[in-house]
């Protein structure tokens, strides 16, 4: 169906560690990056199990260091990644599957590599439903710009309360339908 809505997109069917990001790109400019890295690796909703498989979890958590790797390729004026909000906790894994407490936070720290590629970043949880999606799922947003310009996140259009009359919000309304994947 994508083939069919965007005829002009180029599809490629592989592994994202096979790409080459300047092979890919061909010495084209890239204007936005966008990242959603694997989240069941992250988030809560794993209710802290230990991963079964390392080698898995690791390929799976480590896609998040090719937001890394396509910044110094091909240097991106903007990049967005979306993930759940543990995603800022990330941290290498101990050998019985946990994250390590010493190294929580790692993304947090890579911020300064990113710094360096001359990137200013700024992160944010949001609720989907302030922003008119049906759902209340919290994600983290990571966006990082290398053009100079000013970082800007949306405004909040509806809000949880349903006091309309004081906020000008409109109010969320409930489909009573379950959006969970």
């Amino acid at each position: 169906m994508h083939r069919v809505n965007h005829p002009g997109t180029e599809h490629f069917c592989g592994s994202v560690w096979d790409v080459d990001p300047t092979e890919l790109v061909r010495g084209r400019w890239v204007g936005l990056g966008w990242f959603s890295p694997n989240c069941s690796f992250h988030s809560k909703a794993r209710g802290g199990k230990p991963f079964r498989d390392r080698n898995q979890a690791r390929r799976r958590r480590g896609l998040a260091w090719l937001v890394t790797r396509w910044a110094k390729a091909v240097r991106p004026r903007v990049i967005m990644l979306e993930n759940v909000e543990e995603f800022a906790d990330w941290g290498p894994l101990l050998p019985d599957g946990k994250i390590c407490p010493a190294r929580r936070g790692t993304f947090r720290s890579r911020h300064r590599e990113f710094e360096n590629l001359g990137y200013s970043i700024d992160m944010r949880e949001l609720r989907a439903c302030r922003y008119g999606a049906p759902t209340t799922r919290k994600r983290l947003f990571v966006i990082m710009r290398c053009d100079g310009q000013e970082i800007v996140f949306p405004e909040a259009s509806t809000d949880p309360s349903g006091a309309y009359s004081r906020t000008g919000l409109r109010p969320i309304v409930s489909t009573g339908r379950s959006f969970a994947r």
